[in-house]
């Protein structure tokens, strides 16, 4: 149950938040490059584009990428239509594998041989995979087909990925020749766009649901993200959207690099920023979560340490010794299991009743200027 109610107060406070708290994305530190210059190769067997920081020595986690497929006569889309997000991605410390294909159809192997080119390279000593890469840490990430293409290895190698990055794209789910994503136990990102019509919200969120057995996965909409907010492109039917490139550009960067530096480098600060309700983007349209954010309550900046409620479990009414801050002007939220916000006030006193409401777990949101509290009651 504390996972649950962690993950359920950090959905809670995205709500609460969003509307007054949003932040500007293009104001966000990871919105800018980071502190690596970018070395680009051609790899010819197998062709690859490879990105690597500018340095001699390091281990860098690998990120393989497969590119959306171009239409019948098309040409809207190239091996470097995503350098916005993969060059700046480098720059923070990561090792990017660009996989040659331009094209839809059926999913093929070009993962499975760019992370075996990887591993082979790595055994090399002359080569600089052997000097820059950690071949422990696997990403794999692409955008509509891309991702399809990248689901093919989760599909068969799953213990070879750490992590998943969806940028408006899902596995192909079909009871016969689908591929089958349930064994992955990793980290999932799945980022999808309100306005987009190739990869609609239903299609995403059934593909982020078919990871039934991952650990920690998360899904997030982009307000005004059409289809080609994810590469540096736009055509008759692939369009950025209402939220413009500079805005999209700036949020897939904070979320992919904020994801990435949190969950595969361990990075408090990378964790802060993804999760944190104070640092919550204005251009999110819904954050939903299984991970646990335990860390975000002991991270939050907290005055009331002497507020208790009483009792609990609660028949009828519950009492709240908020003493310590007697005079101050506090708001009160009170919400459902569900996430429903079932009460609220905005002149907190020490006695709430709650007889009307049915049996169950409710969440207590209590905030005086930048203070917050968290509590929980059970209703009897």
């Amino acid at each position: 149950m504390k996972k649950t109610y962690f993950i359920l107060l950090l959905n809670l406070f995205f709500l609460y938040h969003a509307k007054a708290q949003g932040i500007d994305p293009i104001n966000l530190p990871y919105a800018n490059f980071g502190n690596f210059g970018v070395t680009e190769e051609i790899n010819n067997n197998p062709y690859l584009i490879t990105y690597r920081p500018d340095v001699s020595t390091g281990n860098f986690p690998i990120v393989i990428f497969g590119c959306g497929a171009n239409a019948l006569f098309s040409n809207d889309i190239n091996l470097h239509t995503y350098d916005i997000f993969l060059k700046h991605l480098t720059s923070y410390g990561y090792i990017v594998l660009i996989t040659n294909r331009l094209s839809g159809g059926t999913p093929d192997n070009k993962f499975k041989i760019a992370i075996n080119w990887a591993y082979n390279k790595k055994a090399d000593a002359s080569h600089w995979i052997n000097k820059l890469a950690d071949t422990s840490n696997i990403i794999v990430m692409g955008h509509s087909f891309g991702g399809v293409n990248a689901s093919e290895l989760v599909s068969t190698d799953f213990n070879k990925v750490d992590a998943v990055v969806y940028l408006a794209s899902y596995p192909f789910i079909s009871p016969i020749f689908g591929q089958d994503v349930t064994k992955y136990k990793n980290i999932l990102l799945s980022i999808s766009g309100s306005e987009d019509n190739t990869t609609t919200y239903d299609e995403a969120i059934e593909g982020y649901n078919a990871y039934s057995d991952t650990i920690c996965k998360t899904f997030i909409q982009i307000k005004g993200a059409g289809h080609a907010a994810f590469g540096n492109y736009e055509n008759s039917t692939q369009k950025i959207g209402s939220i413009g490139r500079e805005n999209a550009t700036a949020t897939i960067r904070h979320l992919i690099v904020s994801f990435l530096e949190g969950k595969i480098k361990n990075s408090s600060i990378g964790l802060e920023n993804f999760y944190s309700t104070t640092r919550l983007l204005n251009t999110i349209d819904s954050f939903r979560t299984t991970c646990d954010t335990s860390f975000l309550v002991s991270s939050l900046t907290n005055n009331f340490k002497t507020i208790s409620i009483y009792p609990n479990p609660v028949k009828d009414e519950f009492n709240l010794d908020i003493n310590s801050i007697v005079g101050k002007d506090i708001s009160l939220k009170i919400y459902s299991e569900t996430g429903a916000m079932i009460y609220e006030t905005r002149s907190a006193t020490k006695t709430i009743n709650i007889q009307t409401l049915n049996r169950g777990l409710y969440f207590i949101v209590l905030e005086s200027g930048k203070d917050r509290w968290l509590g929980k009651i059970f209703k009897e």
